[in-house]
This record gives structure tokens, C-alpha cells and sequence, in this order.
């Protein structure tokens, strides 16, 4: 037997009463603030007792509702009220990151390139970017970031012991040097900061541009 049973009660001023049935079968009349009131106030002016007998013994929602308004009064409107959709699941947002792109490299900082350099790796996931005067690009990674893009420098915090090393996110810096940042041997002239990762070659697989132009391919810069 269906248990959960909820009837809108208002009356010819609209104060609004509930009838309802719980799982356990047992029958309420709820005022509107929630405060458990008689029969009386549903416009039910017959035995109490009698009228929560039938509505205990309904099978279905619309039964129970012919019996309030069978019972009930004439100046009353009677409704069935539905079910709340159930909640939906909650889940906790990924944390917002960010992605440093490295381009446009050569591995002497003084050469003169008449095309575009070395397309370098996409750093990231990032927690955050931030340069100072051009001095040096500072941003906070993951530990496996860290052990993908610079393993030495994790490797090295962690036979000191150093804190940084088990954290959460790990604060590191790229060093810039003749206004070109300098990653794994490679500098830098072009760099930007993306939302989203695209292709990623991945540190040591740079993609470089074949003498002669034509098609970028995975390899060692020159």
C-alpha cells in the first residue's frame, strides 16, 4: 500500500492547510507554519477520528483525496500535492587552473631567428600564474606536475626533506634571462597563459620546424 500522502487544504481566504500521511501511515493536519492542528482547520467538521480511519486505509493519493473532499467542506479547495523532485547530487567543482604555454625557443639567447622557434611544453595544471617585473614566472603545481616537468627539482626537495615536496600544491619559478624565459635548456620568447590544455608534447618532445620550412615534428630542438 502506497504510504506518502500530502493534500493541499484552502480554505475561501486562502489560509492553507495540509493533510498528510507518512510512511508509518500515520495522518497530520499541519497548518501552513508547520504547527499540527485538528481536522477543524482542513474544514473537516465530522468525527476526526473516523476521517483518519478512512484516509489511514486509502491505497492510492487520488482515494485519499476523494475522502477529504467527500468529508471536507464546500468553501474548501482540495488538491494533491506532489511529490518535491528529489535533490540532485551535489559534486565539488574542480578547482579552477591554468596552463603556461612556452613557444617560440631557441637554445642560444642571442641568436637572431628570421623564423619562429621551437614550440616548447604546456605546463600545467597550474593553480596560479604570476611574473614580476619580468623577473621570473612564478606558479604553484601539483606534485605530480612537479614530477613530470621538473623532476630534479622535486627530487631534490624530497631527499632534503623539505615540506614543499608534500604539499598540496608546490610553489616553483622559471628563471627569465635576456627578457627570454629559460625551461630545460631552452629559451623562451613567446609564453601564454590558457584555460584549457591543448595538444601537449610533453617536456623533452618539443615539436621544431624542419630547415626549409614545412610541417612541425616531435623531436629534440636542435
Amino acid at each position: 500500500m502506497p504510504g506518502r500522502i500530502r493534500i493541499r487544504c484552502a480554505d475561501a481566504h486562502r489560509n492553507i492547510t495540509y493533510i498528510t500521511r507518512g510512511e508509518d501511515h500515520r495522518v497530520r493536519c499541519i497548518l501552513s507554519n508547520g504547527v499540527l492542528a485538528s481536522f477543524f482547520y482542513a474544514g473537516i467538521l465530522s468525527d476526526e477520528v473516523a476521517a483518519r480511519f478512512a484516509l489511514e486505509d486509502c491505497r492510492t493519493p487520488e482515494a485519499a483525496l476523494e475522502v477529504v473532499r467527500r468529508l471536507g467542506s464546500r468553501t474548501f479547495q482540495y488538491s494533491l500535492v506532489e511529490e518535491p523532485p528529489a535533490c540532485p547530487e551535489q559534486t565539488v567543482p574542480a578547482p579552477a587552473c591554468v596552463y603556461l604555454r612556452l613557444f617560440h625557443g631557441r637554445r642560444d639567447p642571442e641568436a637572431d631567428l628570421e623564423e619562429r622557434g621551437s614550440e616548447g611544453p604546456v605546463i600545467g595544471p597550474l593553480a596560479f600564474v604570476h611574473v614580476t617585473y619580468l623577473c621570473d614566472v612564478k606558479f604553484a603545481a601539483s606534485s605530480q606536475v612537479m614530477e613530470r616537468f621538473f623532476p630534479d627539482v622535486i627530487s631534490d626537495w624530497r631527499s632534503r626533506g623539505l615540506a614543499n615536496a608534500k604539499a598540496p600544491l608546490c610553489d616553483w619559478h622559471l628563471d627569465v634571462a635576456a627578457d627570454l624565459i629559460l625551461y630545460d635548456g631552452v629559451y623562451y620568447g613567446d609564453w601564454s597563459v590558457t584555460a584549457r590544455a591543448p595538444d601537449d608534447p610533453g617536456p623533452h618532445q618539443a615539436k621544431k620546424r624542419p630547415p626549409g620550412g614545412g610541417p612541425e615534428v616531435l623531436g629534440e630542438d636542435a
